[in-house]
Parts: structure tokens; C-alpha cells; sequence
């Protein structure tokens, strides 16, 4: 099985050998062993995330752009924070419900086009307790329906997940085969979550600042992001071929917590996909009762059993 750590390494033909090896590894605490999402298909299908991570740090990117460990930072407001092994997290069991709505444009020049059909909006509710180990996120569909995900650990260092419901986010991107009978697939947007937090991890860590700059935990990498506006930090990164990554994160008036972002992916003859998220409350909160409670989820990767493809509710 390849976790979406692997799996965000590659890319289509096309733009693959523009991205070059993260500096993330296990010198950096990151738990090689974690599930951070689960492979669907057969062994010959080569299903990929493509231009989402700060790991693809193409070679013509921004030096502000990049991915840096934090070093000398000065949190805004130390009565909320703890150090951690890496960076801080919150001292404090937090609460975050935000807002997602997502827009595609797939081209899909001279490939198939692939598309569940899923849901581009949904409502989400993040519950952190760094002290227990624990983070939850649940997500409301506009059909009713929900979906959940339980994990254990912190981030970057996620040990196991269990499962609720059914991933119900759209799932769309281009596909082409490759030479040894499979297929390389790009994966446009944010909606479908692959049993992983990775595409809302920034909600997840106390933001730091560095110099001029502020350190924001983007898609599981402490980034350096730069200012742009008032309590607006940029990350991007550009390729030649003319794609390009754009994440554009609003922080509340402390400077310690992301409420906010506007992101954009481009990805010529391919697609666009661009995203909003409002975050309708945020901070510290009494945790409810039974919010980490797991016999009624389905294990879905870490511990035993193996990890599943999907979790349904009995």
C-alpha cells in the first residue's frame, strides 16, 4: 500500500522531473509508518496528488515559497501554546468548524477525464486535544450525510484513523496510461479527503513567526509563508511549464491561528481547481463528551486490522 506521503512525490509525464526530492524525512520526526491515505486499485493502478504540497517545490519556485523547519520562532500568544518536538501546538483542546466550497475546470487535453461525482461544498467540524493524542474531523455533506475521521497521534506524526460514514467529497482529475499497463492519474482539488487531514492540516498547529515571515503547517509541512496584506501569508510555487500553486492564508488578529484561505491549482491542458474556506469559529473549547470514542468507527489504517479502502457505518 503507498500513503499519500508517496504519492504526492509523483506526478503526471509531464511534470514529474520538475519536482525534486522534499527534505522531509525521518531525520524530522515524520513517522514513516503513517497512514496518511489509503491506495485504491490494484497494484498496476498509479492513482497520484499532483501540485497540492508544499513538497513540490518546482525548480523555478520562490524562495519565499518554500518549506522550511522552524527555528527561532516567537509564537503570538505563548498562554496558548506548548512546545512540540517540532514547531508548537495548542496547549488547549481546540474547536475549528469551517466552510469548503471548491471549483473545477477539468481539461483533460489528450486524456480521460475521471470524476466520482462527488460533493464541491461541505461543512466541517475539527476537534484538537494535543494532551489526549487525538484529532477529529467531521465533515456535513449538503445531502445530510456525513463522513468522519478519528486519528491518533499529532500531525506529521499520525499513528492510527478510524472511520464513519462514507467519503462523499468529488474526486476528479485526468488520467493517462504509462508503459507498464497502468495509469498516472492527477487529482484536481481538495474535497476528497483519503482518509487523511493533509488538505487541512494548516487548522490543525499554532502558527509561528520567523523574521519577516510566519510558518504555517501547510498540507503537513511546516512552510514559510510571506505576507501579502494585512494578516495575509503566501505560499506558492511555479513551474516552467507554467503551473502553479497558490495558497493564500488569513490569520486571526493574534497572529497564532489560521481562519481562512483562498487556493488555487492551475495546470495547463489540464485543470484548475480553486477553493474557499471560512472558518465560522475557532479556539479553545471543553471538549464533549465521548468526542475520541472509536467502537463505533471502522479501523481504517495503523494498529490492526489492515487498512481499508473505505468506512462505511454498520
Amino acid at each position: 500500500m503507498m500513503n499519500l506521503e508517496d504519492r504526492v512525490r509523483f506526478g503526471l509525464h509531464a511534470t514529474a522531473e520538475l519536482i525534486p526530492e522534499t527534505e522531509n524525512g525521518p531525520s524530522e520526526g515524520r513517522a514513516k509508518t503513517a497512514r496518511f491515505g489509503v491506495w485504491i486499485g490494484v497494484a498496476a493502478v498509479l492513482a497520484v496528488f499532483a501540485f497540492f504540497s508544499p513538497l513540490f517545490l518546482f525548480s523555478g519556485s520562490e524562495p519565499d515559497g518554500a518549506q522550511r523547519e522552524p527555528s527561532g520562532q516567537v509564537p503570538s500568544s505563548e498562554e496558548d501554546i506548548t512546545p512540540a518536538e517540532v514547531g508548537f501546538e495548542f496547549t488547549n483542546p481546540e474547536h475549528v468548524r469551517l466552510r469548503f466550497t471548491q471549483d473545477l475546470t477539468l481539461v483533460c487535453e489528450g486524456m480521460d477525464t475521471v470524476d466520482n461525482g462527488g460533493f464541491d461544498s461541505f461543512d466541517m467540524d475539527i476537534w484538537i486535544d494535543h494532551s489526549s493524542g487525538f484529532t477529529r474531523l467531521g465533515i456535513e455533506y449538503p445531502d445530510a450525510s456525513s463522513y468522519e475521521l478519528i486519528l491518533e497521534g499529532k500531525p506529521d506524526e499520525w499513528e492510527r484513523a478510524w472511520g464513519s460514514g462514507t467519503d462523499l467529497g468529488r474526486s476528479a482529475g485526468c488520467r493517462e496510461p504509462v508503459e507498464d499497463g497502468g495509469y498516472s492519474q492527477s487529482i484536481a482539488g481538495w474535497a476528497f479527503q483519503d482518509a487523511s487531514p493533509l488538505w487541512f492540516e494548516a487548522y490543525l498547529k499554532p502558527v509561528t513567526s520567523e523574521d519577516a515571515v510566519v510558518v504555517i503547517n501547510h498540507e503537513g509541512s511546516a512552510t514559510r509563508a510571506t505576507s501579502i496584506g494585512p494578516r495575509t501569508y503566501l505560499v506558492e510555487s511555479n513551474a516552467p511549464d507554467g503551473s502553479r500553486v497558490s495558497f493564500e492564508y488569513m490569520l486571526d488578529g493574534g497572529g497564532l491561528r489560521v481562519v481562512g484561505d483562498n487556493r488555487l491549482v492551475q495546470v495547463p491542458s489540464q485543470y484548475e481547481a480553486n477553493a474557499t474556506i471560512e472558518v465560522l469559529d475557532s479556539g479553545p473549547t471543553t471538549l464533549p463528551a465521548g468526542i475520541f470514542d472509536t467502537s463505533t468507527f471502522t479501523p481504517l489504517w495503523g494498529g490492526n486490522p489492515p487498512p481499508t479502502t473505505e468506512a462505511t457505518t454498520p
